[in-house]
């Protein structure tokens, strides 16, 4: 799909109603610019996003890999910091309780909350892939040994056995979250101690793993 069908679905979601803006007090004519250049940044960074120039320095990265998932948290972050300036910055605070810009700051709420699942879904699956990494480099190092003793061999099992623990506990995790509610952001202390468990599992077997290396 070509980048402006993404940018005019986008912007499709995000519309703000020009209704909604003549009901608040000020410059009717500049807060519908205001918004309507807060929709064309986010339908471009977005749309930028999808299809990348050949001559971007960018071009050769991969949908979906770190690099690409670390430019998507910060467009996430810059929509957001802007999209608050919008709503927010410069306003009477009697305006705001009021419609309908109240409802405007509720939704802005709701997907700040969406950002910030993401950037904990990013997060976390990074420092995965980090702890899975540095436990393959050691079975991989210690198996490169020449010769090869006993030694080598059972700091190479326990390393591939904490391996294969973290990733069988990422396995049941995303086969338990198909099936939980996602409540990440609000009420997380109290409905995440399965993940939080998890994770200590898998930096307990890692730091259990390094401390007996020696």
């Amino acid at each position: 799909m070509p980048a402006t069908e993404h940018q005019q679905s986008f912007l499709g979601r995000i519309s703000i109603r020009r209704n909604q803006v003549t009901a608040m007090d000020g410059n009717h004519e500049q807060e519908l610019e205001d918004l309507e250049l807060f929709q064309r940044h986010t339908g471009d960074r977005f749309a930028d996003l999808l299809s990348l120039p050949d001559d971007s320095p960018f071009s050769g990265e991969t949908f979906l890999s770190i690099s690409w998932l670390r430019k998507l948290v910060d467009v996430l972050l810059c929509c957001e910091a802007e999209f608050k300036a919008l709503l927010i910055m410069g306003r009477d605070p009697s305006q705001i309780p009021k419609p309908p810009l109240d409802r405007l700051l509720i939704d802005f709420m709701e997907r700040t909350v969406k950002v910030l699942d993401i950037c904990n879904a990013v997060s976390g699956g990074v420092d995965s892939i980090r702890q899975c990494q540095k436990l393959a480099e050691i079975v991989v190092s210690a198996l490169e040994q020449k010769p090869i003793g006993d030694g080598q061999v059972r700091r190479a099992r326990k390393a591939l056995g904490a391996l294969m623990s973290a990733l069988t506990a990422d396995d049941k995790e995303n086969n338990h979250s198909r099936y939980a509610e996602r409540t990440w952001s609000f009420g997380r202390r109290g409905s995440n101690s399965g993940g939080n468990h998890k994770d200590r599992a898998t930096h307990g077997s890692f730091s259990i793993f390094i401390n007996g290396r020696g």
